[in-house]
């Protein structure tokens, strides 16, 4: 998402975003929540998000960084919560 965010391109930061967010999901290894989270759509909102809530991509980007860092389960999942609460 950061080599996006300094090419200034939008559209690729989502794409490479939907697979983050994707393969955090599937991490978890509950099949039932991953088909919800596809079953959702969540992918359709990703560029509109960005554009009118997000539009800042290098701000977009640094947010994950917590959660890439992530220093074991429970400062992951206070960033995730983080994260997961602005939106």
């Amino acid at each position: 998402m950061a080599g996006a965010a300094a090419a200034g391109d939008a559209l690729g930061q989502a794409r490479h975003g939907v697979a983050f967010h994707r393969e955090i999901v599937a991490a978890s290894g509950d099949g039932t929540l991953l088909r919800s989270r596809e079953g959702l759509g969540v992918d359709v909102w990703t560029v509109p998000s960005l554009h009118h809530v997000r539009p800042e991509l290098h701000e977009n980007a640094s947010d994950h960084r917590p959660l890439i860092e992530g220093g074991g389960p429970c400062p992951v999942r206070r960033a995730a919560e983080r994260h997961g609460v602005r939106f």
